[in-house]
């Protein structure tokens, strides 16, 4: 191990920052409290602690019009490989478009996310279908372009 002097330890631990939430992290009890939660959990890879969440979250708001919440409910649908139902989550975000135009970018990403989830239960033609129509929205991810090239060839070939 590493020794310090002792007030070499206190100063610097004196001069860190702690970040301290807006939100409930240990008992959450709003929306807003179970949505930050499962945003922060789905970071950590924590994918059925997020997908916890997010029920949670819309089981206090079933009417939530949120295309931002059912895309991370998808992502974790996606990684807990239950790519049906992420398929089923990315639907409702893409029938939630966004008015303001900043948040389109993000959004069109929800068609590629959907490609991929259909990708994955070899629905080729569907996924490219989606990789088509989140490249004419303006997707411009690097890796996600190298995704649709490599998988969307030939028969299913896309516009570029």
């Amino acid at each position: 191990y590493f020794e310090v002097p002792y007030q070499d330890f206190v100063s610097f631990f004196s001069s860190v920052s702690v970040h301290k939430t807006d939100f409930n992290l240990q008992e959450p009890k709003t929306f807003e409290d179970y949505y930050n939660r499962g945003s922060l959990r789905l970071d950590r890879l924590n994918y059925e602690g997020a997908y916890s969440d997010f029920r949670a979250a819309l089981k206090l708001r079933p009417d939530a019009n949120n295309w931002m919440l059912y895309a991370l409910m998808g992502s974790t649908q996606h990684q807990l490989k239950e790519y049906s139902a992420a398929i089923r989550y990315f639907d409702k975000a893409i029938r939630l478009k966004p008015s303001e135009s900043e948040a389109n970018n993000s959004w069109v990403r929800n068609y590629y996310n959907r490609g991929l989830s259909n990708l994955m239960l070899e629905n080729k033609s569907e996924a490219c279908s989606d990789f088509q129509k989140a490249k004419s929205l303006g997707l411009t991810d690097k890796e996600a372009l190298k995704v649709i090239k490599k998988n969307c060839k030939g028969k299913y070939k896309i516009k570029s």
